[in-house]
Formats: structure tokens, C-alpha cells, sequence
């Protein structure tokens, strides 16, 4: 169990995503990565294998704050979901993604940089940097849930607990998934080195910033990008 008080939902949700043929794990929840909130530095590093369970592919929100990293989203063994911002026309047809300004994402303290970010290392030295992904944040063109009691109906919310379920459901929705995490990142970022398969498939998002702006290719705000067509899962 976390000292978050979330290992308990977490360890229920892979005893049935294990149970149930394997799948993916959506956390929005998170702790500030630059904090030693349990009085050692580098201590959430003991937590990590608690992400690593075989056939799940976990997710986790980058944070609401703007930039700084948020654990469990910064460890190797979790896709990072930053936010974007959906821009439309006065029809309502997308015409663009900014980077949303309350996105968390940034370069780790402690955990050490993995394998498949290495040819990012000029932007992040040799930590780990989320996000990975993004997908739509900002309040202002988020998503319709129905809740009684929060709006009593539908209302209309957003921050990266958001993007990571939104992220979690479209790699659900493809019907192919790695066998862990690290696999999927591995994958995904070897999209990214192929322009070729890149292009057609993800969204650079390259305007806005969470303090750190948007830019071509990762950064620090969202990741590679959004997913423009799902099938690359």
C-alpha cells in the first residue's frame, strides 16, 4: 500500500484487470515528484514495482498545477497524460490543440531516464520526463460527464485526471495493448523517431505553455503529442 492512501483501489483494480485478460490502468491521482513527502529523498522509487504488474498498461495524470512532474505520472512504468486545450470553429469542428497552461509535466528528480526517452536526453539530461501524451485538460473545452451530486446533471470538467482516462479508453477502444508499459512507451516512442509513421498518427502540439512552452516535437507540456488516429496501438 502508498503512503498516498490510493494502494488499496490501485492493487484492487490490477487484481481485476489481471483476472480479466489484462488491459489498462487510468490513475488521477498524484503526488508533487519535487517534495520528499515521505522525509527521503528519491523514496517513491520504492513504489514503482506497484506499476510494473504484467499485461496492465497504467496511466496516470501529469498534474493540474502547470510544470513541475507528479508521481506516480513521472515513473518509467506509467504513460504521462499532460493536457491540451481543444480549439473549434464556430461550427464546432476542430481546428487545433494548445497546450493547456495548468498541464503538469517536467523533468524528474530521481528517476533515472529511461531507455526509450534516450534520444530526448538534450531536453532532459539523464531523468526521466513527462508526459508522455496529452489529450484534452482545459476546463474551458473539456468533457461532459453526468454527476448528481458534483452538478447535478451534466456538467462540463476538465485537468489531467481527464486526459488520463481519455488516453487509457482510446488504447482500450484500439484492442491491442503491450504486455506492459515499458513495451507500450517503447512502441510509441519508436513511432516518434519514424516521421514517416509519426505524422499521420499524433498531433505535435507546438503552441501555449504550463511554464514551459510547447514546442516542436516533446516537451515538457504535452509529451509527443495527442493521438490523431487511435490504430497505431
Amino acid at each position: 500500500m502508498t503512503p498516498w492512501g490510493e494502494g488499496t483501489e490501485t492493487l484492487a483494480a490490477q487484481y481485476i484487470v489481471t483476472n480479466y485478460g489484462g488491459g489498462e490502468i487510468s490513475n488521477s491521482w498524484g503526488y508533487n515528484n519535487g517534495k520528499n513527502w515521505c522525509g527521503i529523498g528519491g523514496c517513491e522509487l520504492a513504489y514503482d514495482s506497484q506499476f510494473a504488474q504484467s499485461g496492465i498498461v497504467y496511466f496516470a495524470s501529469a498534474g493540474d498545477y502547470g510544470l513541475g512532474p507528479q508521481y506516480p505520472s513521472i515513473s518509467p512504468n506509467v504513460i504521462s497524460a499532460g493536457g491540451t486545450g481543444i480549439q473549434r470553429d464556430s461550427n464546432g469542428n476542430f481546428t487545433g490543440e494548445t497546450c493547456w497552461g495548468g498541464s503538469g509535466g517536467g523533468i524528474s528528480i530521481y528517476e533515472p531516464l529511461p531507455q526509450c526517452q534516450a534520444f530526448i536526453h538534450n531536453k532532459t539530461g539523464p531523468k526521466r520526463g513527462t508526459p508522455d501524451l496529452a489529450a484534452v485538460a482545459d476546463p474551458a473545452s473539456g468533457v461532459d460527464v453526468y454527476n448528481s451530486s458534483y452538478c447535478a446533471g451534466w456538467c462540463t470538467v476538465g485537468g489531467t485526471s481527464a486526459a488520463s482516462p481519455v488516453l487509457a479508453g482510446i488504447v482500450n477502444q484500439s484492442g491491442s495493448f503491450s504486455l506492459s508499459t515499458l513495451r507500450e512507451l517503447s512502441r510509441l516512442y519508436q513511432y516518434y523517431l519514424n516521421p514517416v509513421g509519426y505524422v499521420p498518427k499524433f498531433f505535435d502540439v507546438r503552441t501555449g505553455s504550463n511554464g514551459s512552452p510547447a514546442g516542436f516535437g516533446w516537451d515538457e507540456c504535452t509529451g509527443l503529442g495527442s493521438i490523431r488516429e487511435p490504430s497505431y496501438f
